[in-house]
């Protein structure tokens, strides 16, 4: 994926060359959630659960990058008191200096949560509502408990947006779905005489899977008598 600068690789040793590589890794993926993030690459899930995930992505991001500040930090105080010379070497901790063996031995859990977040980005592209939740809904019980931790975080995101039509729908009756992505439908064209049987239906795609038919089915008879009784 990455290779060194020919020109700069001359003054590294074998060892360092792999370290460099090794930790070009985790750029990559920072990269590949970075795409995800962005709504202008197409790459990203859609509707407003599909925002949600974005903006759940960007948190994980900006957290990201605060580590990596606190590492830039790190360097620069100990090049300050380097360049104040004898004066201050009393002040001056070997163990203080980032090498590049202390950055490959921080650079696991990052890598790992990255290489999470672009798989469980990569498979909700172009997904929306119910569907995007049941996607994300499948990384859970791996047996790792930072991905199920990670996953929860991010259905917990997710999930917002539909339990807040879920609520406008039981409390009054109305739906508020411009990205068609409740599982709850209005059918416009319907006969007077048709209206308490077909003027709203289940969208069966974009019922999340943790969602039972059952309870579906009740949501939506609740909604149904709110709305009729207006």
């Amino acid at each position: 994926r990455f290779k060194l600068d020919p020109q700069n690789i001359k003054f590294l040793t074998t060892g360092q060359a792999g370290m460099l590589l090794r930790l070009s890794e985790l750029g990559y993926y920072h990269d590949r959630v970075v795409q995800f993030s962005d709504v202008s690459t197409a790459f990203n899930a859609i509707g407003s659960m599909g925002q949600a995930l974005i903006s759940k992505l960007k948190e994980e991001l900006a957290n990201f990058h605060g580590q990596v500040a606190v590492l830039h930090d790190k360097i620069q105080r100990y090049r300050q008191v380097a360049m104040c010379g004898f004066a201050f070497k009393e002040d001056m901790d070997s163990g203080d200096e980032l090498t590049l063996f202390k950055l490959l031995a921080w650079y696991i859990k990052p890598l790992h949560r990255m290489q999470w977040l672009t798989k469980i980005a990569d498979a909700c592209q172009i997904k929306k509502g119910g569907e995007l939740a049941s996607t994300v809904y499948d990384f859970l019980d791996n047996g790792n408990d930072m991905v199920n931790e990670l996953v929860e975080d991010l259905l917990t995101a997710i999930c917002g947006p539909l339990v807040r039509m879920i609520s406008k729908w039981i409390l009054e009756g109305g739906i508020s779905d411009i990205h068609r992505e409740f599982f709850v439908k209005s059918i416009k064209d319907v006969g007077v005489d048709r209206l308490w049987h077909d003027k709203f239906r289940l969208r069966l795609p974009m019922l999340p899977k943790f969602v039972p038919i059952e309870l579906a089915k009740k949501i939506l008879m609740t909604g149904k008598c709110i709305n009729f009784l207006r």
